[in-house]
């Protein structure tokens, strides 16, 4: 590895994923989302526990070893593991200048107002029920 995208990306960062639901179907299963919503922010935060060396390493790396193509437990003490925000934040700023750069390319038809294609409701009520890491 040269450089992780941290080093080259500053300010606002970089975001790279986040995570979707079908708006029909959110609205038709509201609790079910909220419940899915609080277990992936569990995962995310025991993961980035295990990144940061916390006592629950062992087992998240079993676990990754177990479901993923990365079968030597030694790559894990090497490798750069991903970043999950344990609050569940999107970096909003980031996908504009990212929108802004690909709408220069001619590369998407139309931009978006990020704002409102962006709920956070799920998210707070996770971190309601989590509180704050």
């Amino acid at each position: 590895m040269w450089k992780r995208a941290s080093d080259v990306i500053k300010n606002p960062g970089w975001e790279i994923a986040v995570l979707f639901f079908n708006e029909d179907w959110a609205r038709k299963n509201p609790r079910v989302a909220n419940d899915f919503m609080v277990a992936y922010l569990k995962g995310a935060r025991d993961m980035m526990d295990a990144w940061n060396g916390g006592r629950n390493r062992a087992e998240v790396v079993d676990i990754m070893i177990k479901h993923t193509r990365v079968k030597d437990r030694a790559l894990y003490d090497r490798m750069h593991w991903g970043f999950i925000d344990p609050n569940g934040a999107i970096l909003k700023d980031s996908l504009r200048d990212q929108q802004e750069f690909f709408a220069r390319l001619g590369s998407i038809p139309r931009k978006v107002d990020v704002d409102a294609i962006l709920d956070d409701r799920y998210v707070k009520y996770a971190v309601e029920q989590l509180g704050r890491k």
